[in-house]
Formats: structure tokens, sequence, C-alpha cells
């Protein structure tokens, strides 16, 4: 089975990637000194959701924010239970993966940034290379979670 030593650490990792990503600026597109667009995910969401584009801040909440986290935290139940995750659990997590779209955002950020180089200053932020870490990261977690022997009984966690 995996090491859950290694299932906790890149589960710390790819959950304080994941959280990291929400508020950091994640690219700045830049024409000139004076025309200049900053994006974060919380601030996308939020322009979107104020300028009547609901289906979209929704999108970006519900498929970048809140099911990755609930993900991570389905994933951080099996990495910290002592005998290993459920078989309810592993469901859970492969379910929530599906709908977990942060790597689809992580290629969308990365195609923007090549395709617009041309026509605009593109900076990619601390945001962006944490959005891409948590992606790839999470996919290594669920990998670790899904190689630990699976329990049944009792939930027990470490202290």
């Amino acid at each position: 089975g995996g090491s859950p030593a290694l299932g906790r650490a890149v589960h710390l990792a790819a959950t304080l990637s994941l959280m990291a990503s929400i508020g950091l600026l994640m690219i700045r597109l830049s024409k000139t000194s004076l025309l200049s667009n900053d994006f974060s995910l919380f601030a996308a969401t939020w322009q979107r959701l104020t300028g009547g584009e609901l289906w979209l801040a929704g999108g970006l909440g519900v498929f970048v924010i809140l099911i990755p986290m609930a993900r991570a935290a389905a994933s951080g139940l099996g990495h910290w239970s002592r005998r290993g995750p459920s078989e309810r659990l592993l469901r859970l997590e492969r379910g929530l993966r599906r709908w977990t779209m942060t790597d689809v955002l992580g290629l969308a950020l990365l195609i923007v940034a090549s395709k617009l180089e041309d026509l605009v200053t593109v900076d990619f932020a601390l945001g962006g290379f944490a959005l891409i870490a948590a992606a790839l990261l999470l996919h290594v977690d669920a990998h670790l979670l899904h190689a630990r022997p699976a329990r049944t009984g009792p939930r027990e966690f470490c202290p």
C-alpha cells in the first residue's frame, strides 16, 4: 500500500497550494503601464458575480473552489485515518475528483498566457503557479490515497 507519511505530506502541500491559489494573483495582462488587468481566482469569481454573470461565477466557485476543497477534505480524512480510508470515503473522493476543474483552469491559464503574448505583456504570477501545483499535487494525492488499503469498521484518526 501507499506510505501514510508521504500521503499526508503530499495532501498538505496540495491543500496549501489550492488555498493559496484562490486569493493570490494568477496572471497580469498589460498593454502599457496604464492599461493592466490583474486576475486572481477570487477576484474573477467576484467580478463575474457582481457583473451579473451568475452561471460563470457559480461555475468558478463550485468547480474550482468548493468541490476541490471538499475533495481535499475527503482525501485528508483518508490520509489521517490510522487504519486507512474507508471504501465509502474512496468513492466520495473519486466522485469529487470527476468534477474538480483545477487542472482545466491551470491549462487554460497556460494557453491564454502563450496565445496572448504577442498582443500584451503576460506575467504569470504566484497564484497561477500555486493553481498548477495544486492540480498536479491533487492527482498525486488521489493516487497515494487509493494506494492505501481500504478499511472497514469504525473510524479512527491520528492524534
